[in-house]
């Protein structure tokens, strides 16, 4: 008889609402939802392909970015809002990008130059607003795909330092080969380009000098087209 009474009490007990049919796929919603959410306007992975930026971030890095406050929020190719950037934006900073050829296509580089900001490069040296951006010799910096390492210096922009490869057999600067959207507002020679850069605008370099696809090639890059600051370097 207690045993009749137990179990009778045990199928009279209700699970929470959550716990099964339509109050499950509510919680799982809700849970898919605040994901997709912090990943649109709070923080992103990337996974990073090119060597571009070596030696800061390898092919194949995976890449934390901070999105809140660049106003440019999308996920998984879907665009939610747009907004102006509220974020300082600092020379230095390592963010991630759409191209501004492509917007599809999105990559890391390092800003050098701001809005507003003179900028040159020339001889393979770096200056912004008449001052070079110093930098020293260090340890070469070993690679995979290569026998002998790549010279490796440590450039200091404003208070920020950081290394950077520069090879000395490669050519001191190639001219873009098609023309970029406010272009006028930079001259060329054989060894290098100076410019300024218009409002609304940022100036970006890659790492890898010798090997990168940047501004020098494709221009000034629009601030819609900033998708925010890299926050931590992953292998």
């Amino acid at each position: 008889m207690q045993s009749y009474r137990l179990a009778r009490d045990f199928r009279e007990v209700k699970r929470p609402w959550y716990s099964h049919g339509p109050g499950l796929l509510v919680v799982i919603a809700a849970f898919a939802g605040l994901v997709l959410a912090a990943r649109v306007f709070v923080v992103e992975p990337f996974r990073v392909q090119a060597a571009s930026m070596q030696p800061s971030i390898e092919p194949g890095g995976r890449l934390i970015v901070k999105k809140w406050g660049y106003g440019n929020y999308g996920a998984f190719g879907v665009q939610f809002a747009r907004a102006g950037i509220s974020s300082d934006v600092s020379r230095g900073d390592v963010v991630v990008l759409e191209s501004p050829e492509d917007r599809s296509v999105t990559f890391a580089q390092r800003i050098v130059a701001l809005p507003g900001d003179r900028i040159a490069y020339f001889s393979k040296r770096l200056w912004v607003n008449d001052q070079e951006a110093t930098r020293k010799r260090v340890s070469d910096y070993a690679q995979n795909n290569r026998a002998v390492g790549s010279p490796q210096y440590l450039e200091r922009l404003g208070e920020g330092e950081y290394a950077v490869l520069i090879e000395a057999e490669a050519l001191a600067f190639v001219p873009p080969v098609k023309p970029f959207p406010l272009m006028d507002h930079c001259t060329f020679t054989k060894e290098g380009m100076s410019c300024r850069v218009p409002e609304g605008r940022y100036f970006v370099l890659g790492d890898n000098r010798d090997h990168s696809d940047d501004s020098r090639v494709w221009g000034f890059v629009p601030a819609a087209n900033i998708v925010g600051k890299v926050l931590l370097i992953l292998p």
